[in-house]
């Protein structure tokens, strides 16, 4: 669950003042270390103690604002560790006793901490608005028809000066201009070039002209113009440029499992991730992390190197041992320097290794980077590769989870089978490029208007399989109503007159005793009927809707 910033940094401030109290536990450690170092009393076991103190305290201090702890504590743990495998006592009372006195100055005289930012995810926007400027009131109209079916908020100017007061009262997600506006030719390039300007990348631009002409798309792009559509204008295009741009594809949070030693360090980087919007699971104990694997596999585990009982290079290699987990990337985090080390631990199969102290929004940013990268190369396994959904195989085993999770959670399950209506006759007539952007028409649509929850797969060449957990069937038929309504009225690009498509839907809802492939077999039953009736409507097994749902 995403965190609220201000209750994120009031979490932080009290992790900080529980660190301050491990930091006076330690010292008093350190300090009575010291005093048998001082007395000629000084053991092996005691430099040993001595190092597992300094490196603990070089990989935190400065998380938590004490960059000065870590680097003295730093110092003393690399120069330990050469010692302690000679397990020289005498030479480390010599050559060590400047770093310790460093440490428990700086330790002594931190004073108060310097806080760390924490990164913020976006903030969702209620409503996606964009303004469209063109000098034809009839195109722009139509323009903006089609983009509202897609689920955007829209307004239309003529006159650069009407636009550029919009703006002024409120910023759009996106603006797109015609280069001619009401005031003359290239009168929207100019008005472009001013917001520019004045918002730069803050206020994104797409130009729509009537010329692919060379010097009017290079004026286009000097003005500010990430975009540039020439008519008869290819809307679906058009929609995925605005769909990159404002982020409006919902996506599931990333997720995190973090395995550390230190609860109080597992928390701080856990509450940095969940800031920024991803769920994260935290253990204490490495042999909990094959039952947490098993529950939910996360997009990404975060391993600490050096734990008891079980260290973080032998979980990353029981891991690695299981085909399932195979495409789970494994990020260490440890205070260890050492390059030959860093790498001993990424041959057990990590995929990166990240230094402590690290900082709260490097954390997040590199983590970040990491699971878009592993979900990109996994999508190309699972993913169909024109529309972007689930596979059949994948649609099918994610059906099956699903049933099984409402048999243990006694909640409702519905499922939707959609099918293009005359579909080949489309091909035939107006040919496969066309019929391809219909499908990708289609899953656009409802990877835009469906929850992050429900699962949606291409089933078959024009058939779509979306599963709606937690969703009574009615529900469900009322949601692809409604999709059905707004996909019969989108314009579909091709030579001569844009096309129009409509579908039709059959809706089951799981009641025990039914397994995945008959619930299945109940929604292909009830999508026959609604061919067999007509066409253009939704049906629900052994129930018709005859009017659209209210």
């Amino acid at each position: 669950m995403k965190a609220n910033p201000d209750e994120a940094h009031s979490l932080f401030t009290d992790l900080q003042h529980q660190y301050l109290a491990q930091i006076e536990a330690k010292l008093r450690q350190i300090e009575a270390i010291w005093a048998r170092w001082q007395s000629g009393e000084l053991q092996t076991d005691d430099l040993r103690e001595l190092q597992r103190i300094a490196h603990n305290l070089a990989g935190s201090g400065a998380t938590f604002g004490l960059a000065a702890v870590s680097d003295a504590a730093r110092a003393l743990d690399v120069a330990l560790q050469p010692v302690i495998r000679r397990a020289d006592t005498d030479e480390a009372a010599v050559s060590l006793a400047s770093l310790v006195e460093n440490l428990l100055d700086v330790m002594r005289n931190s004073g108060a901490p310097v806080p760390q930012p924490l990164s913020r995810g976006q903030p969702a926007a209620a409503t996606t608005l964009i303004y469209l400027a063109g000098r034809n009131q009839d195109e722009t109209e139509e323009l903006a028809r089609q983009i509202a079916y897609f689920g955007y908020t829209t307004a239309q100017f003529r006159s650069s000066a009407e636009l550029l007061a919009a703006v002024e009262r409120q910023m759009p997600n996106v603006l797109i201009l015609d280069l001619d506006l009401q005031e003359g030719e290239q009168s929207g390039i100019a008005a472009a070039a001013f917001l520019h300007d004045r918002y730069g990348q803050a206020l994104p631009m797409f130009f729509t002209a009537s010329s692919s002409d060379f010097t009017l798309r290079l004026a286009a792009v000097r003005a500010g113009g990430r975009g540039y559509f020439t008519r008869p204008i290819d809307v679906g295009l058009l929609i995925d440029q605005i769909d990159q741009m404002t982020q409006r594809v919902n996506t599931e949070p990333y997720t995190v499992l973090i395995v550390d030693d230190s609860a109080l360090m597992a928390e701080v980087y856990a509450l940095a991730l969940r800031a920024a919007g991803m769920r994260v699971v935290t253990t204490t104990d490495p042999l909990e992390a094959p039952m947490l694997l098993a529950e939910q596999p996360p997009d990404l585990i975060l391993l600490d190197v050096y734990m008891p009982g079980c260290n973080g290079q032998e979980l990353a290699a029981v891991i690695r041992q299981q085909p399932e987990y195979h495409s789970i990337p494994i990020v260490f985090l440890s205070g260890e320097t050492d390059r030959s080390a860093q790498l001993a631990a990424l041959a057990q199969g990590g995929d990166d290794f990240l230094t402590k102290p690290i900082n709260l929004e490097h954390l997040v940013a590199a983590i970040s980077s990491r699971i878009q990268r592993a979900r990109a190369m996994r999508s190309l396994m699972v993913r169909d590769s024109l529309t972007g959904l689930f596979n059949h195989s994948v649609t099918q085993d994610l059906l099956i989870r699903e049933v099984a999770r409402a048999r243990r959670s006694n909640q409702p399950l519905s499922v939707a089978l959609i099918d293009i209506d005359h579909f080949k006759r489309v091909n035939d007539q107006y040919g496969h490029r066309s019929g391809d952007r219909v499908l990708k028409s289609l899953a656009r649509l409802l990877r835009q208007r469906l929850r992050a929850s429900d699962l949606i797969g291409r089933y078959g060449g024009e058939e779509f399989l979306i599963v709606m957990p937690e969703t009574r069937a009615a529900s469900a038929a009322m949601v692809v109503d409604s999709l059905r309504e707004r996909f019969a009225h989108i314009e579909h690009q091709r030579e001569g007159a844009p096309l129009r498509v409509t579908f039709s839907a059959g809706v089951a809802e799981w009641a025990h005793g039914i397994e995945a492939s008959g619930l299945i077999e109940k929604a292909d039953a009830a999508l026959y009927q609604a061919k067999r009736l007509g066409r253009n409507q939704v049906l629900i097994a052994d129930a018709q809707i005859g009017q659209p749902p209210q």
